[in-house]
């Protein structure tokens, strides 16, 4: 068993969402699902978002992301957000944002929506980024 401080699968090739926002009036990108919403003044200039899934069908069953260009950072916190249909939640919830950094897994909290489809949480910058709970189960 892996544990929680697996790091994350290398996130090469496709697939991939990659849409310029404009600084001044913000936006979204979003694939299959996962998906980022910058608002108005959140960059500091107009930007490149990218979003990279796991191209290998077994990791793509994992709830995991990456987010760029990293290094970036926001004025005010994007909005992350996660599809967890066809993922087993742990019971009792206990679904987490994670971020990957310095060689571990930081927690950045998160919400569930009412309909248990959406897991969303706020970042103040971009890295790789997981739904732990969802991740540690669905990677077995």
């Amino acid at each position: 068993g892996g544990g929680e401080s697996a790091p994350p699968p290398p996130l090469r090739g496709e697939p991939l969402a990659s849409k310029r926002i404009p600084a001044a009036t913000g936006g979204y990108v979003e694939i299959e699902g996962f998906r980022v919403d910058v608002p108005a003044g959140a960059l500091p200039q107009d930007t490149t978002i990218t979003i990279r899934l796991p191209a290998d069908p077994v990791l793509g069953k994992r709830v995991i992301a990456e987010f760029e260009p990293h290094g970036i950072r926001f004025n005010t916190p994007v909005t992350l957000s996660f599809p967890l249909q066809g993922v087993a939640l742990p019971l009792g919830g206990g679904v987490e944002v994670g971020r990957w950094e310095n060689g571990g897994w930081t927690s950045l909290g998160g919400t569930v929506s009412p309909n248990g489809k959406r897991l969303s949480s706020t970042t103040p910058h971009f890295s790789t980024y997981a739904a732990r709970g969802a991740y540690t189960m669905a990677g077995g």
